[in-house]
């Protein structure tokens, strides 16, 4: 009976209802370094565990736009959204530019509703993204994708309080301009 040279690489049986990752090697000090400062540093990565959060990464692309290069056209289709790691992107919704800084994230309605964006996205310097496909939702580990979803509503969520705030602003000052007109 001959023996199996490589004893490794036999097939393991996957187990029925079994879904979790294991992950076979411990992390390199870099990565875990990496992991913390995004649990510290990130609301995104906040409730993430470190192996989720190691997931999330290996899913990623990592991707680099230079100061002025266009992320992504208004009416163009999405299938990613970004993460800003560093540097900062302008959002084009129209004749508006909103700034967005490392942390944010951003193209993730149309992820969320296979939609087209919205807006233009613009590096506004040297910008490293993390971009995930909307395949994602697709992953086994459904508490990632729990808090994956979570994170995105919870920066959607900032997104239309900001909007509101606005609007509100907006409001006032029409009113303003308008006891002032009617004065005249």
């Amino acid at each position: 009976m001959a023996k199996d040279a490589n004893p490794d690489k036999k097939k393991k049986k996957k187990q029925p209802g079994a879904s979790k990752v294991v992950f076979l090697k411990k992390l390199p000090v870099k990565i875990r370094s990496l992991i913390f400062k995004l649990q510290q540093n990130y609301p995104f990565f906040a409730e993430m565990h470190e192996d989720e959060i190691e997931e999330f990464l290996r899913q990623c692309e990592n991707k680099t736009f230079h100061n002025g290069e266009v992320i992504f056209e208004k009416g163009a289709g999405g299938d990613k959204f970004y993460l800003i790691v560093s540097g900062s992107v302008l959002i084009f919704p129209g004749s508006a530019e909103i700034r967005l800084e490392p942390g944010n994230v951003f193209g993730e309605m149309a992820i969320l509703d296979h939609s087209e964006q919205t807006a233009t996205a613009m590096a506004a310097s040297d910008v490293t993204l993390l971009s995930l496909h909307q395949e994602v939702f697709s992953t086994e580990m459904l508490a990632l994708r729990s808090k994956i979803a979570i994170g995105i509503a919870k920066q959607l969520s900032e997104k239309l309080r900001n909007a509101n705030q606005i609007m509100s602003q907006i409001a006032d000052q029409l009113t303003d301009a308008s006891k002032k007109i009617a004065e005249i």
